[in-house]
């Protein structure tokens, strides 16, 4: 980072004859320029991407905590906070950490990898991308060095959503979830090829084999890559592991994620096993999976009710709005909720060993300017205290819940009508997670 320019100094011209004593007033400009130089030099030796600017919020089973700089993240997942107060938190305990003041990306729009898990991982469209031993060797966008995946954990390949679809997430979710016998390669202008991948490069494009010939691809014209689905698995990682998200959009789920003192990069290890170094001013977020929170979205409810309005029904569904885009409200872009549609009621079993119920409700952003509705939070059939037919509306900031729910068996989320009836009634519940007892 430059020096900035400090205050101009006493010019030769104004200077007072040898063996004189300057007046008071310029001894004291003299002495503020130098103080601002020496502040100047201080701040320019702190490098832009130090923890010493980067404060998080990190939540524990406790609620949140005091924005502060993180200064360590070990290997066990405890996380060490400087500022004012400086603690130490127990991965155990620990639910999430977010940069303070920072909003949660949009999904990246073009050039990335969707794997099985729902990570998104831009690449460096610069640089080489290629199919090796069932191995893509390809380079993230905030990297230098190359990783390589295996072809079983990418569900689709995306150099740009194709043109002509009604909504390309609706696609790569559609893609996620059928069933089809083929590889496919859809192009730029709408086309789609199908057949059994040969090779794939950005030098050489795709070549796919269809019957006894063979089609290539150039990869300026091709669009998205999604392999066959039987060929497909699913990384699952054992233990404590990390949901990242990153400046650029990319979320990533790392099986080890550290800091160490002073370090420039957090150092990670991603749930198909490469090992990456992240930029430390790119963290935007990261939330603790198998720990002591449990998302809904990963539990099979008890029960859902859903009274459909002119006999259009719809479903229950998990990680996604009810329209199948990603969950998003008042401009910021989650991983782990529910999107419901009023009328609805989801029941979910517990054990009675969570001791809180977490979530952000609001209307979700894409279902237009009349979208409204009252949502309530049952606990065993009774109201939670600040969640009981609370109405919602399209551009209001999101409703907070944090409710006791301690010795809680059953857990009710309720999205009923609103002034509008079922006009645009898409509820978001993102982040519903319980906490279990410390």
């Amino acid at each position: 980072m430059p020096i900035p320019t400090p205050a101009r100094r006493v010019s030769e011209g104004n200077a007072s004859p040898a063996g004189d004593t300057p007046p008071p007033s310029l001894t004291r400009r003299v002495s503020v320029a130098r103080a601002v130089i020496v502040v100047c030099i201080f701040v320019a030796a702190i490098p832009a991407s130090s923890s010493f600017a980067q404060e998080f919020i990190a939540r524990t089973v406790d609620g949140p905590q005091p924005a502060a700089p993180i200064l360590h993240w070990s290997p066990a997942w405890d996380v060490s906070l400087g500022g004012k107060s400086p603690r130490k938190l127990p991965g155990v305990e620990l639910v999430s950490v977010r940069r303070a003041g920072e909003r949660l990306p949009p999904f990246p729009a073009r050039d990335f990898l969707l794997l099985t898990n729902g990570d998104r991982i831009p690449y460096a469209p610069k640089k080489p991308l290629l199919l090796e031993e069932e191995r893509l060797t390809f380079t993230p966008k905030w990297s230098d060095a190359s990783v390589a995946v295996p072809l079983a954990y990418v569900a689709a390949l995306c150099r740009s959503l194709p043109e002509g679809d009604e909504d390309g997430e609706i696609l790569l979710r559609r893609l996620l979830v059928s069933k089809r016998p083929n590889d496919q390669v859809l192009l730029a202008g709408g086309d789609r090829v199908e057949g059994r991948l040969v090779a794939l490069s950005s030098a050489q494009g795709i070549r796919v084999k269809q019957g006894d010939s063979e089609s290539s691809t150039p990869w300026d014209k091709m669009s998205l890559f999604a392999p066959r689905p039987e060929f497909l698995a699913k990384p699952r990682p054992k233990g404590l592991f990390a949901g990242l998200v990153l400046s650029d959009g990319t979320r990533m789920q790392c099986t080890r994620f550290t800091l160490e003192t002073g370090a420039a990069h957090w150092e990670a290890t991603t749930s198909f096993g490469a090992k990456v170094r992240i930029p430390l001013a790119d963290l935007r977020a990261a939330q603790l999976r198998q720990g002591c929170a449990a998302y809904l979205s990963e539990k099979t409810p008890k029960a859902f009710e859903h009274t459909p309005f002119l006999g259009v029904s719809w479903p229950l569904v998990a990680d996604a709005s009810v329209s199948g885009r990603p969950l998003r409200l008042t401009g910021q872009t989650y991983e782990k909720g529910l999107g419901m549609h009023a009328q609805s009621r989801a029941t979910f079993a517990l054990d009675g060993k969570q001791r809180w119920f977490e979530a952000w409700v609001g209307i979700h952003d894409q279902a237009g300017p009349r979208g409204a509705a009252r949502v309530s939070v049952l606990a065993d059939g009774r109201p939670v205290a600040g969640c009981s037919q609370v109405e919602i509306r399209a551009g209001r900031a999101p409703l907070a819940i944090r409710a006791d729910i301690q010795g809680v068996r059953e857990l009710t989320l309720l999205a009923e009508f609103g002034p509008f009836g079922d006009v645009q009634a898409q509820v978001d519940w993102v982040d519903a997670r319980v906490l279990l007892e410390k």
